[in-house]
């Protein structure tokens, strides 16, 4: 896909904080799909990043993209993303995540926790693990407050859901997965 507003790769002790708001890219560029439109914050292969007390607005697409992070927390983060495919987190083949007093109000999944597809992904073996999302307000207008998968060839694993909101229209946890697409789950909990 098209690179992200805010972009970081193989990096360390990353920090975005403090009163602001992060506005998307218009909606001729969100759209696009081959390749996909770009998202607003993307970390890749970061380690011990933290995002922390400002809003995001985007029309479409995902508001943060994960990719094969280590200890990353989002806090205290109001996203906006109320279109069709408007993600609030996406968080693909992850380990140590923690999503906490956010706000999150979209178009598709609030959370949606991936590990990749197909073949490669399985060969890979980098699970999404060790997530914790609480005291989180949860709202999606068409499909999930935590999605699981469609991609999740590599697996999620121990994600604990606790002292959430969840409201709208939509399913509190939606698993979802396509033919070349699967994988295993375990120990997914969840508690008031």
């Amino acid at each position: 896909g098209h690179r992200a507003l805010i972009t970081a790769s193989n990096a360390a002790n990353v920090v975005i904080n403090g009163g602001g708001t992060i506005f998307g890219a218009p909606p001729s560029l969100s759209k696009l799909r081959n390749p996909r439109g770009p998202v607003l914050i993307e970390l890749i292969s970061c380690t011990n990043a933290v995002l922390e007390n400002f809003t995001t607005q985007y029309q479409q697409l995902w508001s943060v993209h994960l990719l094969f992070c280590k200890n990353f927390t989002a806090r205290d983060l109001t996203i906006r993303s109320v279109d069709a495919n408007g993600d609030g987190f996406d968080v693909d083949s992850c380990n140590g995540v923690t999503i906490e007093h956010c706000d999150i109000n979209t178009g598709d999944d609030a959370i949606s926790l991936k590990s990749g597809r197909g073949l490669a992904a399985q060969n890979l073996a980098r699970p999404t693990e060790n997530v914790i999302i609480r005291d989180c307000f949860l709202h999606s207008s068409k499909y999930a407050a935590l999605g699981l998968g469609t991609e999740m060839s590599g697996g999620i694993r121990n994600v604990k859901l606790e002292s959430c909101t969840i409201s709208g229209h939509q399913n509190a946890i939606f698993i979802k997965s396509r033919d070349g697409r699967g994988g295993y789950m375990q120990n997914i909990s969840g508690e008031n």
